[in-house]
């Protein structure tokens, strides 16, 4: 199923497939969601006030989302995410890879902005590249398995204020004058398997 909603406003959108693939693109909505059985979702060059995308078994992929609440829930396969943008968004997997690159607030020219982020993970890898925003708190947790923290320290300074084998919590904030006022506060929480954080400038083929 392929939904191309250019030139549509407003609309909103709830899809169901048993067994198949979910194509959206150039929506602009008031409610988005999407639920696959197994397949393949993906969300193109869209705006929701609320998303919910769920996969039983398959592949979800978002690219230039935006949307103030997202909500995202795989039990097993592959969620990816590019150009995030929200005011709190939650990734959800049971059995298998999480990546998010470039979460971020959505913008607003006028007044700081600001994004809760949560990515739990119950057996699998998580990993979430940022490269927006002006501070960052972070909360990263692993039962049993790895966590990594990286960053650029030409862009960024980042203090851990506590660290165990379970637990990295910390702060980052950019080195650069910026006019943007954005913040995130990020939470990753693994139960088995790796945990990783990245804060670096995204180049065009990162991206």
């Amino acid at each position: 199923m392929h939904i191309d909603g250019k030139n549509k406003k407003n609309v909103n959108i709830d899809v169901n497939v048993d067994l198949g693939k979910i194509v959206v693109e150039d929506i602009k909505s008031n409610s988005l969601t999407l639920t696959s059985e197994i397949g393949l979702i993906k969300v193109y060059d869209t705006v929701a006030q609320n998303t919910k995308i769920s996969s039983h078994v398959g592949i979800i992929r978002t690219y230039d989302l935006s949307s103030k609440n997202i909500n995202v829930n795989t039990q097993f396969g592959c969620s990816k995410h590019y150009n995030l943008y929200a005011e709190v968004a939650n990734i959800n997997t049971r059995f298998g890879f999480s990546t998010v690159k470039n979460p971020s607030p959505i913008i607003n020219e006028t007044e700081p902005v600001h994004l809760d982020f949560h990515m739990n993970t119950e057996y699998g890898k998580a990993k979430v590249v940022l490269n927006s925003p002006s501070n960052l708190n972070f909360n990263i947790g692993n039962t049993k398995g790895k966590m990594k923290v990286k960053y650029e320290d030409e862009d960024w300074v980042c203090k851990v204020e506590k660290s165990s084998h379970t637990l990295i919590n910390g702060k980052c904030s950019t080195l650069e004058p910026s006019k943007s006022k954005s913040s995130v506060k990020l939470d990753i929480n693994t139960k088995y398997g790796k945990s990783t954080m990245i804060v670096d400038r995204l180049e065009e083929d990162d991206e």
